[in-house]
């Protein structure tokens, strides 16, 4: 408490002095303290053990310089910027302290931008909403709170449908990669395409295999017209799962757009019979492989086939529009 008052004056110092004081008296000492971090220094010192600086890292990236919310969840665990600027120091100290390597020997041309590199961290939107939620359920249990709260009380706001995906989470209604690719799906029909992108970029650095997120960051690259993006993760995904009809169908799909028919043939082909062999093929998935089929078809000349194909996709369904208008066209 005197720490806020005093940083609410405006004096820092005396602030900060406060703050440490309540974290070496913690009754629950998670954090190391001022005693622990003087001896470790000390040893340091008298052993030649570079020491990373991160209490200067931390207090430069804060506001009033007394380490916060910037970068930490709640009193104990770095955020994702806490971390970042964890990671940054400790390869600055290696590289400073010609630790596993002489300076020499680096190869500092490799070295990307932090704006690169945080991108690479793939952290999304719905991972920061997480982050916050599990946060905030912990601030309202013991020990932050000297007694339980009722259940109104402990369940956190869902202020936006990223947090209500974020609370089914956390929930254990839903797995994780489950979670991004609904908003990855909500963030698409909201016309957010970069941040979908996004959020199925983040199942894939930890499930590279995962059909679906590849699936819908090809058919992400195919609605941006970047048909070669989409044909480079596609070739690999129809070698992966040589028995998923999307697979095919998609890629398929681009070799139509592209006007490589014969390849694009080929491929719808494979995914209209892997997809009638599935029991629990959903019945509009199959009548737009057959659809797109049958413009291959047409398009190559084999109007009879075309034609075929096209009346077994009417007589499912009457008010399929494509179908109808391409049949009326083969029949002029």
């Amino acid at each position: 408490m005197l720490g806020e008052r005093y940083l609410a004056l405006g004096d820092r110092s005396k602030a900060r002095d406060h703050f440490q004081a309540a974290r070496d008296r913690d009754l629950m000492p998670f954090r190391a303290r001022s005693e622990f971090n003087r001896v470790l220094a000390e040893v340091c010192a008298a052993r030649g053990v570079p020491v990373v600086p991160m209490h200067e890292v931390f207090n430069l990236n804060s506001r009033d310089g007394i380490p916060g919310q910037e970068v930490f969840t709640e009193h104990v665990h770095p955020n994702h910027l806490g971390y970042f600027l964890m990671a940054q120091q400790f390869w600055a100290g290696i590289y400073d302290n010609d630790r596993l390597a002489p300076k020499s020997s680096w190869d500092l041309s490799r070295q990307l931008s932090n704006e690169a590199y945080w991108k690479m961290a793939a952290a999304t939107p719905l991972d920061v909403a997480i982050g916050a939620m599990r946060t905030e359920v912990l601030k309202k249990n013991w020990p932050f709170q000297a007694t339980p709260l009722p259940d109104s009380l402990r369940l956190p706001k869902l202020a936006t449908a990223m947090d209500s995906i974020a609370f089914d989470h956390i929930a254990y209604r839903i797995d994780w990669a489950t979670a991004h690719l609904q908003a990855a799906k909500f963030l698409i029909a909201k016309g957010q395409a970069v941040a979908a992108q996004s959020e199925y970029e983040a199942i894939l650095n930890l499930r590279p295999e995962h059909l679906e997120a590849q699936l819908g960051l090809a058919g992400l690259y195919y609605r941006a017209k970047q048909y070669q993006a989409a044909e480079s993760l596609l070739v690999q995904l129809a070698a992966r799962h040589p028995d998923s009809p999307y697979a095919a169908a998609r890629l398929g799909l681009v070799y139509l757009v592209v006007q490589q028919n014969e390849k694009a043939m080929r491929l719808l082909e494979k995914a209209v019979i892997a997809a009638a062999k599935l029991e629990n093929m959903p019945a509009r998935d199959l009548l737009e492989m057959q659809y797109h089929l049958a413009l291959a078809y047409a398009l190559d000349g084999a109007r009879e086939k075309a034609k075929v194909l096209l009346r077994e996709i009417l007589l499912k369904n009457p008010r399929h529009a494509e179908a109808q208008s391409l049949f009326e066209q083969l029949n002029l």
